[in-house]
């Protein structure tokens, strides 16, 4: 299992709980296609943008407010380090963070999105 840690830049990480299974790590190409002046069609590849989808099934108040604390600017508003592992660090956004359902003391059924800036 991956194990994720979040910060603030340059500010101490914060292990965040193990993801669930569907957790995903999706990246997306962006550039353009043009046209040589032979005809032949080229496609360029200027970045890639990354996107992590992390389920958590069950998460204790804390750690959900820790995590919402990244969302709504109180941990800074970013950009935050991610890293997987203890590997190199990338720079995110925190795109979004669901819940489905508060259960005294837990959430059930959240979801982070992180995407790289």
């Amino acid at each position: 299992m991956a194990i994720y840690t979040l910060a603030p830049r340059g500010q101490t990480q914060f292990s965040l709980p193990n993801p669930a299974r569907g957790m995903s790590e999706s990246s997306e190409k962006f550039g353009g296609v043009h046209n040589t002046l032979a005809g032949v069609r080229i496609r360029d590849t200027v970045a890639v943008k990354k996107t992590w989808t992390l389920p958590f099934p069950r998460l204790t108040d804390a750690q959900y407010d820790l995590l919402l604390s990244f969302l709504d600017g109180r941990k800074g508003l970013g950009p935050f380090e991610l890293r997987k592992n203890a590997g190199a660090m990338v720079l995110v956004n925190v795109a979004s963070l669901s819940n489905s359902v508060q259960v005294a003391g837990f959430v059930e059924g959240c979801t982070l999105v992180l995407e790289e800036i």
